[in-house]
């Protein structure tokens, strides 16, 4: 895409779905590999408990992608499902992000609400 940082990209998977690593190793992905960090039996709470399994596309597996945030070798970590398609550059929320940039308005998807005072 171009831009002036130099992003990796990560894919965290269940072990089920290493037969696909392979077409986004091709595409330069760095993978790692994560079980289900709590397991459905140890959910206190009934209601997420009875749910979870039915929940998004991927039932419990889906929360691996939170495991994105123990990647803390990194300054950011920008935590995107595979149904988003990225078409241009980041640099204005990286800019943002590390550097407190404020963006032009055109780049703000509701200019008239005002930005945070802070990213973290």
């Amino acid at each position: 895409l171009g831009g002036k940082y130099d992003y990796q990209l990560i894919a965290l998977y269940h072990p089920e779905a290493e037969p696909c690593m392979g077409v986004l190793r091709e595409l330069g992905y760095r993978t790692i590999q994560r079980e289900v960090f709590v397991k459905v039996d140890e959910i206190e709470g009934d209601y997420l408990r009875e749910k979870i399994r039915s929940s998004g596309c991927c039932g419990e597996r889906e929360n691996i992608k939170f495991e994105a945030f123990t990647l803390t070798e990194y300054p950011l970590v920008l935590l995107l499902d595979l149904d988003c398609l990225i078409l241009k550059p980041l640099d204005v929320l990286f800019d943002f992000m590390l550097r407190g940039i404020v963006p032009p308005p055109e780049h703000v998807q509701w200019p008239n609400l005002g930005l945070p005072n802070q990213t973290e």
